[in-house]
């Protein structure tokens, strides 16, 4: 996690970088594990964009937790990247916007 966020050069604007798998053990989408990064930046999480590539877990995870949900789309047929069939229709799943590159994320928050 913590490399991620240094390779692709988040770390000026991530710090602290958590994971909730480590130590806490929360699991997304459970709120609480958003909430780790809400309470450790000190920041309301209406005022955070969660960005994954997982509907079921990043984005409903960022939605149950109040925060905005941005979906990069691979254009791959991961399983985790799909939602299911009889849960289409749930717009907690749905993310708030869709791009294709990291690189599209700063303009999209200041528009959010």
């Amino acid at each position: 996690m913590q490399n991620c966020v240094v390779q692709f050069g988040f770390a000026p604007y991530l710090q602290p970088a958590l994971s909730s798998a480590m130590p806490h053990r929360i699991r997304k989408p459970d709120p609480r594990a958003f909430y780790l990064i809400s309470d450790a930046w000190q920041i309301a999480p209406s005022d955070i964009a969660m960005v994954g590539d997982s509907p079921q877990y990043d984005i409903l995870g960022a939605h149950r937790a109040g925060m905005h949900a941005i979906l990069i789309d691979h254009d791959e047929d991961f399983w985790w990247q799909k939602i299911p069939d009889d849960r289409a229709n749930d717009p907690a799943l749905r993310a708030d916007v869709t791009v294709k590159t990291l690189a599209e994320i700063p303009s999209v928050i200041e528009k959010l």
